[in-house]
């Protein structure tokens, strides 16, 4: 299992665009749900079914830096950060969960990771297969191919 720490929070700032200067600020108003959004405080709604994307592989997002894609893989990790004591610094780590091409029993080395921000990770089982529509925020330099993506939607593959 990884631990992302203040990477993850500083990558996350950095593929996700952070907040947009004051000149483009019209643009970031007319973003749709494949627009990463939770570097700005906000974060869209889950759609309630999966959506009309391209479907690709965790290997195929290798170097994507943006876009609505669905996906297939298996939660290899799910994080829930805790509340900051008054007066600590702490990160500012969103809740995610990590994504694997392959499940447990199939470990591929280096393996192929997606690290994907959700509202609510506690709805997703640890080592539960899915298939997702994600927003690609952006690419990790870190490790294999491991990005950074948002969740819009997700259903459980059931064997």
């Amino acid at each position: 299992m990884m631990r992302w720490g203040l990477g993850l929070a500083v990558a996350l700032a950095i593929g996700c665009g952070g907040a947009a200067p004051a000149a483009q600020a019209p643009q970031a108003a007319a973003s749709g749900p494949e627009q990463c959004t939770f570097a700005s405080g906000t974060m869209p709604d889950a759609a309630a079914e999966l959506l009309p994307w391209p479907t690709k592989t965790i290997p195929e997002l290798k170097g994507v830096t943006g876009g609505g894609y669905d996906i297939e893989g298996f939660i290899s990790e799910v994080f829930v950060p805790a509340a900051c004591p008054p007066g600590e610094l702490c990160t500012d780590q969103p809740p995610h969960v990590v994504v694997n091409e392959k499940g447990e029993d199939e470990y591929v080395s280096p393996p192929r990771q997606l690290a994907i921000i959700v509202r609510d990770p506690k709805k997703l089982k640890d080592g539960g297969r899915y298939k997702m529509s994600i927003a690609v925020c952006g690419t990790r330099q870190m490790g294999a191919s491991v990005n950074e993506a948002e969740m819009r939607a997700f259903v459980e593959v059931v064997k």
